[in-house]
This record gives structure tokens, C-alpha cells and sequence, in this order.
């Protein structure tokens, strides 16, 4: 028994030898590309596609002996930065300049003699007519009225500071403090006026303070208005005024040179790094089940 079970296996050892053997004899020659390795006969494979032409862009050179790098547009944001710069500085000193022309006219037409006296005079009538007021108020020191609310005005505005610097000063009280204080005011200012319209000293004095003051608020008038036809002046106003659209024109290119220049790259990084194989494969390839063939 245990003979023809002995037997039977190597029959059937003898078999799967002699079809091996056979199948080896049918296969075709390795395939490789060392030597004595065949090369394969008949159809060829899928190929593997190409890299496209290159399109007619913007955003790449066009040249073909450079690279997909877009370095006209990386090249054009450093001249216009520089160009930026370049404007904003020479707007600034435009303004600069003109700034320091009409300083530099004011200093001239204010050291003018005409203009030297006529200050003079308004200085010298302010003080005769300071002099003339007290003067001319000396005698409300013998009535008793404006004595009396002198010397509460001035009590009051004490207590107002007092209240004014504590911690938490009191809004109200200042308040009322401040309205008591406006009521003695008015009473003697009141006393005041009708002593000064009385008095002739003063009202000389007074009415030459006007006079001179009038004259160096119309040299004044007249310094402005050669400030605002000089030629000079006129000629950097300009200047002031070109070199400011130029700085506006200068810093509008480099933004948008910046911007296309991020485009170009970000573009170009795409197309150099995106997988630019067309959409389809040797067949549809599932893990479990191996590929089934069909092209597309």
C-alpha cells in the first residue's frame, strides 16, 4: 500500500517537472539592455508623453535657451523700487527747499527797515498805552465797590485753583465758584470802561496802538503777497507739485510690478512642478484585482 502511494507522488512530481520544463522552452528572451539581454521584438508600449511645447507667456521667458524662471519680471521690481525711492526723496526735498526759500524771504523782508520801525512803533505804543490804563485806573483804588470786588475776584480765583488741583476736584463747586467770580468781573470792568472812555491819555494812547498795529498787519498783507507771486517761489511750488505725481506714478508701478512679479512666479513654479502627463494610464489598476487593460 504505502509502494503505490510512493508511486503515485513521484508520477506526479514527474509530471509538473516535464511542464515546467516546457513552459521554459516557450517563454521569450529576457528582456534588458546588458549585454547578451535581448532587446523586445514586435509592438512597443505606452510611451510616456513628452513635455509640451512651451506657450507663448508673459510670465516665462520665451527664449529657448532659458529657463522657465521668469527673469524679466524679477528684474523689473529692483528698478522700480529704486525708482520709488528716487521720488519719494526728491519730493521730500522739493518740499524741503521751498520750505527753507520762503523762511529765507520772511528773515529778508522782516529785517527790512520799514518793517524793523513799523514793529518798533507797535511795541512803544503798547507799553504807553499799558502805562496810560494803569494811570488812568490809579483812582478807583479810593472806591470802596471796586476795592471790595477786587479783592473777592481774587479770593474767588484762589479757591478755584485750591479745588482745581485736589485728587477729585468738585465740578460743581467750581462752577459756582467760577460764576461768582464772572459776577465781580463784570461789575468792575464795567467801572473800568467808564473811567478809561473818560480819560484822554488814554485814548490817544489807545488809538496810536491801532495805528501802528494797522500798519504791521498791512506789511504783513504785503510780505504774503510777494511770498505768493515770487517767481522763485512759484518755479518750487511746481516743482513740489511734479515731483509729487511722480512719487504717487513711481509707487502705483512698483505695486503693480510687485504683483505681476508674484504672478509670473507663482505661475512658472506651477508649470514647472505640476504633473503635465495626460489623463490617462496602461489600464485602470486596482490593488486586489491587477490591471485589466483597457486604454484610454
Amino acid at each position: 500500500m504505502v509502494r503505490t502511494h510512493v508511486t503515485a507522488w513521484v508520477g506526479v512530481v514527474a509530471l509538473f517537472t516535464a511542464s515546467a520544463m516546457a513552459q521554459s522552452a516557450e517563454a521569450p528572451p529576457a528582456l534588458g539592455r546588458g549585454p547578451g539581454m535581448t532587446q523586445p521584438q514586435g509592438p512597443q508600449g505606452p510611451q510616456v508623453p513628452q513635455r509640451p511645447q512651451r506657450a507663448i507667456s508673459p510670465y516665462w521667458n520665451q527664449d529657448e535657451v532659458s529657463s522657465d524662471l521668469p527673469a524679466a519680471d524679477i528684474r523689473t521690481v529692483p528698478g522700480a523700487k529704486a525708482a520709488a525711492v528716487q521720488a519719494k526723496w526728491q519730493y521730500h526735498q522739493s518740499m524741503v527747499d521751498l520750505s527753507n526759500a520762503v523762511r529765507l524771504m520772511q528773515l529778508q523782508m522782516e529785517s527790512a527797515p520799514e518793517f524793523v520801525d513799523a514793529m518798533t512803533a507797535e511795541n512803544n505804543a503798547y507799553d504807553a498805552l499799558q502805562r496810560a490804563r494803569k494811570d488812568a485806573l490809579a483812582s478807583l483804588q479810593d472806591n470802596a465797590a471796586y476795592a471790595a470786588s477786587e479783592s473777592l475776584r481774587r479770593s474767588v480765583s484762589v479757591q478755584i485753583e485750591d479745588e482745581t488741583f485736589r485728587d477729585k476736584p468738585g465740578q460743581a463747586r467750581i462752577d459756582a465758584l467760577a460764576r461768582l467770580k464772572l459776577e465781580y468781573v463784570r461789575d468792575n470792568r464795567k467801572l473800568e470802561i467808564a473811567v478809561l472812555d473818560g480819560d484822554q491819555v488814554y485814548v490817544t494812547a489807545r488809538q496810536k496802538y491801532l495805528d501802528t498795529g494797522a500798519r504791521v498787519r498791512e506789511l504783513r498783507r504785503q510780505q504774503s503777497m510777494t511770498v505768493l507771486t515770487d517767481n522763485n517761489l512759484t518755479g518750487l511750488r511746481r516743482s513740489v507739485a511734479e515731483n509729487r505725481v511722480n512719487r504717487l506714478a513711481s509707487a502705483a508701478y512698483l505695486e503693480a510690478a510687485i504683483r505681476a512679479r508674484n504672478i509670473a512666479v507663482d505661475y512658472a513654479t506651477f508649470y514647472q512642478s505640476y504633473d503635465r502627463r495626460p489623463y490617462y494610464t496602461a489600464g485602470y489598476y486596482y490593488s486586489n484585482y491587477g490591471a485589466y487593460g483597457y486604454r484610454y
